[in-house]
């Protein structure tokens, strides 16, 4: 959901600022591979007769690959703010263009897990309730009908992905989303472009 509120010039530019927020959730699934320590206790005991003689005990550290499966359900929520420049040209009711832009982005993983770089290898890591804030970058086609002079319907196949990351909190590990998706949009012009 969301609210985008611009200027339009009369050869057809515009730019655009706007709020949104989102919500959403996907099935996280991975096999963990990475090599690890094992430490084990070892007891020694010296007997004689059934006299103990000499007892200690030694830890043992051993390294070997494990294997370990990783499902979780990662539920996020989003706030963007989209600054976008376009163009687009009307053939009678319809119109057709196309917009670009950049987002600053809130992203807070509310649970989950994600990929992080460790020792030995990738490995998941709970994700729970870590906020990130990112910039983001969208390109987007419009398609639109006019249904009266100020009315319209617009639709907006967009591809949207996260450029980097402004801060994120306690070094924590991050995702930069990557979306596909259509805009629906109803709307309202306040003064005629002629």
């Amino acid at each position: 959901m969301g609210v985008l509120v611009g200027l339009e010039g009369h050869r057809g530019w515009n730019v655009a600022v706007g709020l949104e927020y989102g919500v959403s959730r996907y099935d996280f699934h991975h096999l963990d591979r990475y090599m690890g320590q094992r430490d084990s206790l070892v007891q020694y005991v010296v007997t004689f007769n059934s006299q103990v003689v000499s007892s200690h005990t030694e830890t043992v550290g051993t390294y070997g690959e494990v294997q370990q499966r990783v499902a979780a359900e990662n539920r996020f929520s989003t706030w963007r703010v989209p600054v976008e420049l376009g163009w687009h040209k009307g053939f009678g009711r319809f119109h057709a263009g196309m917009r670009a832009g950049l987002a600053a982005e809130v992203n807070r993983i509310r649970s989950g897990a994600t990929l992080a770089m460790a020792d030995g290898g990738a490995r998941s890591v709970d994700a729970t309730d870590h906020t990130t804030v990112l910039l983001g970058g969208t390109l987007a086609a419009d398609l639109g009908y006019a249904i009266t002079e100020q009315w319209g319907l617009w639709a907006t196949p967009t591809i949207g992905s996260g450029l980097f990351p402004l801060s994120s909190t306690n070094d924590a590990p991050y995702a930069l989303p990557r979306r596909f998706g259509l805009r629906l949009r109803l709307a309202y012009t306040l003064k005629p472009s002629h």
